[in-house]
C-alpha cells in the first residue's frame, strides 16, 4: 500500500462550526420558549431558562474559541502543533462534508482534540489533506476477523 504524500493544514476558527453553534442555540431558545409559553411561566419555566442560559454561555465560551494550530502528515505519522508539537496516536474523521472535516485527534501524551477543518476553496493543499486523512494508517479503522460476517 502506498501512503499519501506529506500534507499540512492550519486549523483555526471555522465558519461552519460557528454557524452550527448559532443554529443549535437558536433551536434551544425556540424550544424553551415554546415550553415556557405552554407551562404558563411557572417555577419550572424559570429554572429551564436559567439552565439553558448557563449551558449556552458555557458552550459558546468553549466552542467559540477553537483549538488553533497546525495538523501535519509527514508521510508516516500525524502531528499536531499548537505551542508544542504532539505526535498523534490516532486520527478519526468523524464527519466529512467535502469542504469541512470534523476530526478527533488522540495524542500520545493522552491529550484529545476535536478540530473543525474547513477550506473555503478546494485547492491542492486541502485535497492533499483530505487524501491523507482518509488513507493514513492512523486514520484507518481495522476490522478484526471476529467481527466479519460468517
Amino acid at each position: 500500500m502506498h501512503l499519501p504524500p506529506a500534507a499540512a493544514w492550519t486549523a483555526g476558527a471555522s465558519q461552519w462550526q460557528r454557524a452550527l453553534l448559532a443554529a443549535l442555540a437558536l433551536l434551544a431558545a425556540c424550544a424553551s420558549a415554546f415550553f415556557c409559553l405552554n407551562q404558563r411561566w411557572g417555577v419550572s419555566s424559570i429554572v429551564l431558562l436559567m439552565v439553558l442560559a448557563v449551558c449556552t454561555a458555557v458552550a459558546m465560551a468553549v466552542l467559540w474559541r477553537p483549538a488553533r494550530g497546525q495538523l501535519r502528515w509527514d508521510g508516516a505519522q500525524w502531528h499536531w502543533s499548537d505551542p508544542e508539537d504532539h505526535a498523534v496516536r490516532q486520527l478519526v474523521c468523524v464527519l466529512d462534508l467535502q469542504r469541512c472535516l470534523l476530526v478527533r485527534l488522540d495524542c500520545q501524551a493522552g491529550m484529545r482534540r476535536w478540530l473543525w477543518l474547513e477550506s473555503p476553496a478546494m485547492h491542492a493543499g486541502w485535497l492533499a489533506l483530505r487524501r491523507a486523512v482518509v488513507a493514513s494508517p492512523q486514520a484507518m479503522t481495522r476490522v478484526g476477523p471476529s467481527s466479519l460476517p460468517e
